[in-house]
């Protein structure tokens, strides 16, 4: 049993020193295309999967409604500054 709680460990080590060597070897202001690609390194070994990138897509009959958090936004901004007393 405690092999096995260290072949996990082994592989938990190994996964966190991939992403280390991505995140450190990574130019993060580079153009958008290899940032993705990096970013879509971290993935396997953090163990997490890819997010749904149909759900991030903002659609043609969605605009009005990324507009009007963007306009909510500045409204809460607008609402701290004028509670903070500025």
């Amino acid at each position: 049993m405690e092999d096995d709680d260290n072949d996990s460990d082994d592989e938990e080590d190994s996964g966190t020193a991939e992403a280390m060597e991505v995140l450190s070897r990574t130019r993060w202001d580079a153009e958008l295309p290899v940032v993705k690609a990096a970013r879509a390194k971290l993935y396997a070994p953090l163990r997490l999967s890819p997010p749904d990138t149909a759900a991030n897509t903002i659609k043609a009959g969605n605009g009005a409604s990324a507009k009007k958090q963007q306009t909510d936004e500045h409204e809460s901004y607008a609402s701290l500054v004028d509670s903070a007393g500025y």
